[in-house]
């Protein structure tokens, strides 16, 4: 919780003080704060190394530390200084809907009624703000549009 509100709070600093860094600036600066974060609570709650590591675990390790952070996070940032703040916010609750798709497609993970009903609801709820807003943003400019 910590941490998403952290996250939270810096996507929203960045965006209001218009910074203009570069993505991959941003990605090394949070990266640089939250690695030393991680060693101490990992060394606090668990500290143990695991006994065996498979191929699959450490190329999954690897995928994650060099190719998904790095590259997920520069267009995260890069997204964040061409978008509104909520715009990529939303990008958040679409990825755990792609990650129950691609561990089904990939791993054969199963899909259950449950599972398919929760995404759904995350779906709609996208589709709800996306139609909500835009209907706002019509109204204000029809608005605006009479006043002149």
């Amino acid at each position: 919780m910590v941490a998403a509100l952290l996250q939270s709070v810096g996507a929203v600093w960045i965006k209001r003080i218009d910074a203009g860094l570069p993505a991959l600036t941003q990605v090394a600066g949070g990266l640089g704060l939250a690695f030393p974060a991680y060693l101490i609570t990992w060394g606090l709650i668990d500290g143990q190394w695991p006994e065996k590591l498979s191929t699959v675990n450490i190329a999954a390790i690897a995928y994650l530390g060099m190719i998904a952070t790095t590259i997920g996070f520069s267009l995260y940032y890069y997204l964040l200084t061409q978008l509104s703040a909520t715009q990529v916010a939303l990008s958040s609750l679409v990825t755990p809907v792609l990650a129950l798709l691609l561990g089904h497609w990939v791993n054969h993970e199963p899909l259950t009624q449950q599972i398919m009903t929760g995404t759904s609801l995350i779906l709609a709820a996208l589709i709800m703000h996306e139609i909500f807003d835009r209907i706002s943003f019509l109204k204000l400019k029809r608005a605006y549009n009479t006043k002149l």
